[in-house]
């Protein structure tokens, strides 16, 4: 089986870099490196509160109730509270369904 190599030019390689010097000096570039950095360093680390009480059928994704520990949600609630304050929206599903007060737990 034979893989095609593709290759970008010279010139488009440069004028990308281009483009990506002047926006790292702009406001928005910075904060956007911060941001990239910040994730970086974040270290969560992994350990299971609890084992999957959804059926097989459901698909679940592991959420993180604080930097150490993760819990079981079903895909669609993990997904449908995804920005800043993704840890506090989510704690209402936990809440839902587990019973569990995070307040209490960390």
């Amino acid at each position: 089986m034979v893989y095609k190599k593709y290759h970008q030019s010279d010139k488009g390689k440069e004028s990308l870099n281009k483009a990506s010097r002047k926006f790292n000096k702009t406001e928005k570039g910075r904060e956007k490196y911060r941001r990239k950095k910040a994730r970086r360093q974040r270290d969560l680390q992994w350990i299971k509160f609890m084992d999957n009480p959804f059926p097989k059928e459901i698909e679940i994704h592991w959420h993180h109730i604080n930097d150490l520990f993760v819990i079981p949600l079903p895909k669609e609630m993990h997904m449908s509270t995804l920005g800043k304050n993704h840890r506090d929206l989510c704690g209402c599903y936990i809440w839902n369904i587990y019973g569990l007060n995070l307040g209490d737990l960390l």
